[in-house]
């Protein structure tokens, strides 16, 4: 068992890497150089998960080189196995089974089998590190060690902080790499940059029992500004996040493609909102024009306790209803626009609790910006009357917010990109 101390040092040298402004085959070889200082396996594999999740593909064995690690996260997360041939049975699908991380020690191995048998007489050890990737397992790292008690809880919890960061770091590198390829584009292909940055928004929403969640999102051009995601973690908590970049259309598109990339380290973590702020901010600062910044809110719900934390940046304030009808304003915690200061520290806000019956709003400001004939604008007292005169579900308090922004402006067409997304905590039966 490694000394807790060590683990620690270990654990900031691997951050401190990842803090390093290099190229993602850089991180990728750090990361790995760093776990072979801890034990170099004897043998090992990266594995994709077949189809059918008792399936599986092995890339291969051999030393840990950087680039058949990242040729490993490409595999899992975009381009598929491939020629890869169908496994199936075996130790590798008895450690996927478990579906969790697993150290397992006086490992017995048939001659037989499908991966290993040739060395079944030497292996006596091994360490299966889930890969996750939108909420499930998508791969695995394999290793396998001569020595019966070659792996320990330390070191697995070590290899699953640095496989997993591997994996995000070639996810962010080749998102980063894709919208740059849109952008250069972007006169000719407008559309596809509208279906791509779609593909980055939620393709479902999630379902916690208890609560009702419901989405609005109408960009005004084909591509919009605006961004909102879910991040559901392990401890249960729901991570919120809506954005809304200054301007609209496919630059702002592509700005919101480019936090998206930069929020896809955290999407596992489920790191307090304060520091997924720090973080997100710096990488948009490196990356937007100076005169482009980000309005934000990143909201933490716990379901079980109906505590929400929240930092919101320069960004619309959320307003939770009470059952009685009376609103209130999360009017704490926050700071400016993200990207306009290279290094930002905030306090988060809250908690604030959602009883049986409330209901939470999180909007942009397409909604209380939007002007009627005569110039005047929609206003959030419009908005908060809307608000506490409803008190139906989660959807048709959105439809009702629309239909009567739709009535203020005297038109179906939007002036700015418009976002709603509203949580109910539903009453207690």
């Amino acid at each position: 068992m490694i000394d807790p101390a060590k683990q620690i040092e270990y654990i900031a040298r691997v951050q401190q890497e990842m803090s390093r402004d290099c190229s993602m085959r850089e991180h990728v070889r750090a990361i790995v150089d760093l776990g072979m200082e801890i034990r170099e396996p004897d043998l090992w594999f990266g594995v994709i998960v077949g189809d059918d999740d008792a399936s599986y593909h092995v890339l291969g064995t051999g030393p840990l080189d950087p680039d058949l690690i990242t040729e490993h996260a490409l595999l899992a997360l975009i381009d598929g196995p491939g020629e890869l041939p169908r496994l199936t049975g075996g130790v590798i699908a008895d450690l996927m089974a478990a579906g969790t991380p697993t150290v397992v020690h006086d490992l017995t191995v048939s001659p037989d089998d499908p991966v290993v048998g040739e060395f079944a007489d030497r292996i006596t050890c091994a360490m299966a590190v889930p890969l996750y990737w939108g909420g499930r397992i998508i791969a695995w790292s394999v290793s396998f060690s001569e020595d019966p008690s070659g792996y320990d809880d330390s070191m697995l919890a070590m290899a699953l902080n640095n496989a997993n960061l591997v994996l995000h770091s070639v996810a962010r590198d080749e998102l980063f790499q894709r919208v740059e390829t849109l952008h250069e584009r972007v006169s000719k292909q407008v559309q596809a940059v509208a279906k791509a940055q779609q593909a980055l928004l939620p393709q479902k929403l999630p379902r916690i029992d208890g609560y009702e969640i419901a989405v609005s999102y109408r960009p005004c051009e084909a591509a919009g500004g605006d961004y909102y995601d879910f991040m559901l973690f392990p401890d249960e908590r729901l991570g919120i996040a809506i954005a809304d970049a200054s301007g609209h259309g496919t630059s702002a598109a592509v700005t919101m493609a480019i936090m998206r990339a930069t929020m896809s380290a955290y999407r596992v973590s489920g790191r307090e909102p304060e520091f997924v702020v720090h973080d997100v901010n710096r990488a948009l600062s490196d990356a937007i024009p100076e005169d482009v910044f980000v309005t934000a809110v990143f909201a933490l719900l716990d379901p079980g306790t109906g505590e929400v934390v929240h930092v919101t940046c320069g960004h619309p304030r959320g307003i939770i209803r009470r059952t009685d009808g009376s609103l209130v304003q999360m009017d704490d915690g926050g700071g400016p626009p993200l990207g306009i200061v290279e290094d930002l520290t905030v306090e988060p806000g809250g908690p604030f609790l959602l009883e049986p019956g409330d209901t939470l709003l999180f909007y942009t400001d397409g909604i209380t910006e939007t002007f009627d004939a005569d110039h005047t604008l929609y206003g959030i007292d419009r908005l908060e009357s809307v608000f506490a005169q409803h008190d139906g579900d989660a959807t048709s308090l959105i439809a009702a917010i629309e239909a009567n922004v739709r009535e203020f402006a005297g038109r179906d067409q939007l002036d700015d990109d418009q976002t709603i997304i509203v949580i109910r905590r539903c009453e207690a039966s």
